[in-house]
């Protein structure tokens, strides 16, 4: 108690009425009492003082990377250089107990007494024991990698790590692992949340985007390349279904839409039938829009008033035309479209990487493969619609999400050329991502998840059927 007198400002506090100073002190006293594992050697009421600073340190100031070193070493206690496995495990427990805590905060002061109760009930050993399991998965997957690693080398395990060990694990895919340590960013925490009191909004990063409304839940949280992140709220699930919905497009496979979409293309612009054939804005509209009035569309009202099939296309054209040059590889647009397409997740992606292979007809007569710049082209397309779908958009720049987008996807690309090449495998095919994704990529790249849409577009609506599957 006194440590907190000492640490908060009184300038912060002298303002503060009588609910509000009980609020906070059962606040801090349960964030204590989490600390307080009945199996420690500690006496009752006594908890680990650097466990407590390591978890209490998601409530103040500093980025992330300098809260996980500081952290990291304060629990070293002999300056070594390094921890134990014992020590990686309080490291870890220690964030996930102070989110337990966090999570039980309410601004309700009966609600918090109540808390507290329970806290110093048997019922908190349920809580204890799912921090401690949820630290033990998380070392788990730490020290397999950590053994790997050292067995490419050809040394042997060493118990100690060092901090710049775990650093690198979190960085080349950890963070998929334990995605709540990007909370230790308060500016993350806080946009999850719905903090925005005081931040201007800039214009839309892309023309494409669900109405403005009341803060959402938060679905997802997607990792992105340069500690960024893609954030997916329960409103933006809701804006994606009933574009697809009053579009008709869940009654469409992307193949059904590609066959007819590359014959009227170029049919209409007199060129040969070829997927990377630039098409201007006009073009590509008015023959989607022949293409749905084709599709037998459920008879469903949109969410909300004026809603325009039409001017959602010329949105959706726009978020490629990122040089205003009114011309997009048709491929692009294609594979952009395949998200809000029916079919399953793995038919998507196998008929999308067939539109960077060749000619793009993704058709059966060649073997099909894909090089650096494609499947640059191949991820960015994917990310340009999801973001376009996001919220979260709205917030940000144009070149901003330019940037994130460009970045994820040459890290992604990067990462699936780099693994094969150790495989002495030069052209990649469709097998060779899909073995790279299910035996880790899924952890760089988990927003191609989004492409299954009953993940969240039609996760509340189990009655819809997915559309068959392509048979390309």
């Amino acid at each position: 108690g006194k440590f907190i007198r000492d640490v908060v400002p009184k300038e912060a506090s002298k303002n503060f009425d009588p609910n509000e100073i009980e609020n906070f002190s059962n606040y801090f006293t349960n964030f204590f009492t989490c600390f307080d594992y009945n199996w420690s050697d500690l006496k009752k009421d006594e908890v680990n003082a650097k466990e407590l600073m390591v978890g209490f340190s998601f409530l103040c100031a500093g980025n992330k990377s300098s809260k996980l070193a500081a952290a990291y070493d304060m629990l070293d206690v002999d300056k070594n250089g390094y921890l134990t496995q014992r020590g990686l495990m309080q490291y870890l427990r220690a964030y996930l107990t102070m989110l337990a805590g966090i999570s039980l905060l309410s601004s309700n002061k009966n609600t918090t007494t109540q808390i507290r109760k329970q806290l110093m009930s048997t019922k908190r050993n349920d809580a204890f024991l799912a921090v401690e399991n949820g630290a033990k998965w998380t070392l788990g997957h730490f020290f397999r990698a950590f053994e790997n690693e050292h067995a490419q080398r050809g040394s042997t395990r060493t118990n100690a790590v060092a901090f710049e060990d775990f650093a690198k694990w979190y960085t080349e895919g950890g963070y998929a692992v334990a995605p709540w340590l990007e909370l230790l960013d308060l500016q993350k925490f806080l946009s999850l949340i719905g903090d925005t009191q005081g931040q201007q909004q800039p214009q839309p990063a892309v023309p494409v985007g669900p109405p403005q409304g009341s803060p959402a839940d938060v679905l997802f949280t997607f990792p992105l390349a340069k500690e960024r992140s893609l954030v997916v709220l329960r409103d933006d699930a809701h804006y994606v279904r009933a574009v697809v919905s009053e579009m008709g497009l869940l009654s469409l496979t992307s193949e059904d839409i590609w066959t007819t979409l590359l014959k009227d293309v170029t049919k209409k612009l007199g060129t040969k039938k070829s997927a990377i054939v630039p098409v201007d804005q006009a073009s590509f509209v008015d023959c989607m829009m022949k293409i749905l009035s084709r599709s037998k569309k459920p008879p469903q009202k949109s969410s909300w008033a004026n809603f325009s099939p039409e001017e959602t296309l010329k949105n959706f054209f726009l978020s490629f035309d990122l040089m205003q040059v009114n011309q997009v590889p048709l491929n692009q647009l294609m594979c952009g479209l395949t998200l809000l397409c029916g079919g399953t997740k793995s038919s998507k992606l196998g008929f999308a990487f067939g539109l960077f292979c060749g000619d793009g007809k993704s058709g059966k007569k060649k073997i099909q493969t894909m090089g650096y710049n494609d499947f640059i082209q191949f991820f960015r397309s994917f990310l340009i619609v999801m973001f376009s779908c996001c919220n979260q958009s709205l917030s940000l720049s144009a070149d901003t999400v330019s940037q994130y987008i460009s970045d994820t996807a040459q890290a992604v690309a990067d990462a699936v050329i780099v693994y094969w090449k150790g495989k002495k495998v030069e052209k990649v095919k469709f097998d060779h991502f899909s073995k790279w994704y299910n035996e880790g990529g899924f952890q760089m790249a988990p927003w191609l998840e989004l492409l299954d849409l009953h993940k969240w577009v039609l996760a509340d609506d189990a009655k819809v059927p997915a559309a068959a599957a392509p048979s390309a």
